[in-house]
């Protein structure tokens, strides 16, 4: 078995930069409308979407492909590209 290995703080950087780009180029924009409020929000990714609204990313996704009311309140749906 192999120790744990002591990588340079330049080269985790340049880990990290290049999964941010990665992850930045297969997010999938999403807008959530409240009807109670009527307030149009966007959201980057699914993942950040979910977050914001306490949930999975998983279901979030359902809702969007469903297209029915999350909680009742809430209509997701994929950014439109112009």
């Amino acid at each position: 078995m192999r120790g744990p290995r002591n990588y340079s703080a330049e080269h985790l950087a340049k880990i990290k930069e290049h999964i941010t780009n990665y992850n930045a180029k297969r997010a999938v924009a999403i807008e959530v409308l409240d009807t109670e409020k009527d307030i149009l929000t966007e959201y980057a990714s699914i993942r950040l979407t979910a977050r914001e609204l306490n949930s999975n990313d998983r279901t979030i996704k359902r809702y969007v492909d469903s297209n029915k009311l999350f909680l009742g309140r809430y209509i997701i749906k994929r950014k439109k590209i112009d």
